[in-house]
């Protein structure tokens, strides 16, 4: 198999899992995760061998530094990950409950992108990139 360079752009989020059933404000025991589709992807291209780079942004918190040593540990190259002191990492939690389906609570304040993507063109991206 040939090994590809990819440059992937997604919005990796902070999870925190319910350890027992109930609703957010009753449980007491979280389990810290990462999520995100495009993160997904990243580490399951990473692992088939190839060479994968991550642009986001993210905000200086926990999350954010679990998120960028979650990718360093899978071999994932933080090399384009932007930061930005005014925005946090957004972050969301699954609850569990018997017989349903557990939902995502978002906080759509703490959604770094599209609203704040980074301004980069993509010609500097193929430069930094090569």
């Amino acid at each position: 198999m040939e090994t590809k360079r990819i440059l992937l752009v997604g919005e990796p989020m902070g999870l925190l899992i319910a350890k027992t059933e109930g609703a957010f404000e009753d449980v007491d025991e979280y389990q810290a995760a990462t999520c995100g589709a495009e993160l997904n992807v990243a580490i399951g291209l990473t692992r088939l061998g190839h060479q994968v780079s991550y642009l986001t942004k993210l905000g200086p918190d926990p999350f954010g530094r679990r998120i960028v040593k979650q990718m360093e540990r899978e071999g994932i190259s933080t090399s384009h990950i932007l930061y930005d002191q005014s925005l946090r990492t957004a972050s969301c939690s699954r609850v569990r409950r018997r017989w349903v389906t557990p939902p995502s609570i978002t906080s759509a304040a703490e959604v770094p992108l599209p609203r704040s993507a980074p301004q980069i063109s993509p010609t500097s991206i193929s430069r930094s990139f090569r």
